[in-house]
């Protein structure tokens, strides 16, 4: 009895499979029949008439590439008074925002220069030598960004 069940269960097993390869094969050919149906491309005339992404360095050197309307400006700006607080207000990538401008070392700010920029303060100097360190009112501990 036990090898009949066990001959029954191999012919069934061998049918099921036969009939899931059957099936297989027939969704395999209908696919491979979609992708072999022609497509219609873009029109060549289309194609020539596009500008050329890529620029040589000739042409940058030629004309340098207008800025976007939406792109930020990172130049130094001057306080609207010599007496003006200043308030560093962020520090990233190796920028330093006071006044809500950004600035970079050797950068103008006022009557004082901007020499140094350290986690969390940055160094300020004027001609005659005089130093003022600005501090960020309240460092951001939960962010660290690191380079690998």
């Amino acid at each position: 009895m036990g090898d009949k069940l066990l001959k029954l269960l191999l012919l069934f097993l061998t049918l099921s499979w036969t009939l899931f390869a059957q099936t297989n094969r027939e969704w395999i050919d209908t696919m491979v029949d979609s992708i072999a149906q022609s497509r219609q491309g873009v029109d060549t005339t289309l194609l020539s008439s596009l500008k050329d992404p890529f620029v040589t360095q000739e042409q940058l050197e030629e004309a340098p590439l207008s800025k976007p309307s939406n792109a930020r400006t990172y130049s130094a700006s001057k306080p609207k008074s010599s007496n003006q607080a200043l308030v560093l207000s962020a520090i990233f990538n190796n920028r330093a925002k006071i006044n809500n401008n950004w600035y970079t070392i050797g950068d103008s700010i006022g009557n004082y220069t901007l020499k140094k920029i350290e986690n969390g303060q940055v160094h300020l100097k004027k001609k005659d030598n005089t130093s003022i360190l600005l501090t960020l009112a309240r460092p951001n501990k939960k962010i660290k960004l690191e380079a690998k």
